[in-house]
């Protein structure tokens, strides 16, 4: 696979592909494929499950500089929260995740994954890696829709 891509459905995303955006602090994030979603034995064409790196950095990383990177939260996704929050898949982790490649959505449950928004990684990220005061608005803004 060529990178980095614009995806535009979830049929080119794989697990452990990874993307980067900036933060408020000129930091960047990062957010991690962790399975492609089915429903129904055929593959969900936009939504994915996905995760927040515990990565931050003053660069754009190389999969090789996310060795020990792990999954801070996860959720369902919609492929354009790659869109809004970096645009493209820069790269493959070279490790392995603990998780199936394809997961079943069966709708949200109690014990499942939540369903993010495109700006939830965002303000997550903020919280962790940048400005906590303007993750708090934001995250305020997401709970409200």
């Amino acid at each position: 696979m060529k990178f980095p891509f614009e995806p535009k459905s979830t049929t080119c995303l794989r697990q452990g592909q990874y993307w980067c955006f900036q933060l408020s602090n000129g930091r960047f994030a990062c957010g991690a494929v962790l399975a492609r979603t089915t429903s129904q034995g055929k593959l969900h064409r936009s939504m994915f499950l996905g995760g927040l790196l515990n990565w931050s950095g003053l660069s754009l990383p190389m999969s090789a500089g996310m060795k020990n990177a792990r999954v801070l939260q996860s959720g369902f996704m919609h492929v354009k929260a790659i869109q809004h929050n970096g645009r493209e898949v820069l790269g493959q982790l070279d490790e392995a995740l603990d998780i199936s490649p394809e997961v079943e959505y069966t709708g949200l449950t109690v014990d499942g994954p939540p369903l993010w928004g495109v700006a939830y990684i965002r303000a997550l990220a903020e919280d962790n890696f940048g400005n906590p005061e303007w993750s708090e608005q934001e995250l305020q803004k997401v709970r409200k829709k």
